[in-house]
């Protein structure tokens, strides 16, 4: 199971980190899920990490969790890119590929 520790160690070890925070009767996360997957499979850079709030509700507090689901995709451990609800694949595909550039680009 996660901890709180477990994932603020994620977030940390990886160059770029994906959380999909989502509840286990949202029906437009599990929909959603794959194509986010498919998506971050995209970028070898970008790391995922799919959470059920409901089994760890401290998360909604820790990283102010309203709605789901909820992406947050971390730089180095910063929050860079906020995600809820009604997510427009095309458009968060484009910022990612945009930050991975920029990534690359410094290497």
């Amino acid at each position: 199971m996660e901890t709180i520790e477990n994932i603020r160690d994620f977030i940390n070890n990886e160059q770029i980190a994906l959380l999909y925070l989502t509840t286990t009767d949202c029906n437009v996360c599990k929909v959603l899920k794959p194509k986010i997957q498919d998506i971050c499979c995209e970028f070898e850079l970008v790391k995922d990490k799919y959470i059920d709030i409901d089994d760890l509700p401290e998360l909604k507090g820790e990283f102010s969790v309203f709605a789901a689901p909820t992406m947050i995709l971390f730089i180095e451990g910063k929050e860079t890119l906020r995600f809820s609800r009604n997510i427009d694949l095309y458009d968060f595909r484009q910022k990612l590929e945009r930050y991975v550039d920029l990534l690359t680009s410094e290497i």
